[in-house]
Parts: C-alpha cells; structure tokens; sequence
C-alpha cells in the first residue's frame, strides 16, 4: 500500500513498453498534457516538444491510451450545440432571400 499524499495529489502508474513508472500527479485527465479537458492532438504536440525534458517515451504511451477522453465539465458538453457552419448558412440565407425577391420583383 503507497503512503497517502497531501492535497489532492494522486499516485500514477505509466506503463512503458520496458518500464513500469510511479508518479506523483494533480487531479486532472491523464494525457492532458496542456490542460485543456480533452485529450487530442494539441496534447501530443505539447509532449513531441517537451520530450527529453519534461516528458518520456512513456508519456506518449498514457497520451495514446487515453487519446479522445474528454473531462466531465458539467451540462455544457452533454448538450446539443448547433454547429457555426449551419448557423452561418442560416444568416445568410436570411441575409439573401431579401435581395432576391427585389431582383424577381423589379
């Protein structure tokens, strides 16, 4: 049994391909390497440009595990959001249906 951890830290196990690593992490989605709630291709970028430094090989191997996990950020991501495409289409044809019924008219 690992001794307990001030705060809110958490025990973490990465799991490498010749290694097995114990870290010490804060609260968060594993492979959110920049914080942002999803686990994505921002993240891998962050971990390409730290790796040697900040991070390892074995941080690519948690980042792939976990690729397309989301962070439960309450009602706003189990919600429907129209996408700004449809909306966009709809102003214009908003914007448009004036001016073509002056052009039929005239």
């Amino acid at each position: 049994m690992l001794p307990a951890l001030p705060g809110e830290l958490l025990w973490e196990v990465v799991y490498g391909a010749n290694s097995v690593t114990l870290e010490v992490t804060a609260p968060g989605l594993t492979g959110d390497y920049n914080g942002n709630g999803v686990v994505d291709a921002a993240d891998y970028v962050v971990w390409r440009k730290g790796l040697g430094t900040t991070y390892t090989q074995d941080h690519y191997n948690v980042w792939r595990a976990n690729f397309g996990q989301t962070a439960d950020r309450g009602s706003l991501t189990n919600g429907t959001v129209p996408e700004p495409a449809t909306s966009g289409m709809f102003l214009v044809g908003l914007l448009v249906m004036p001016v073509h019924r002056r052009a039929v008219t005239s």
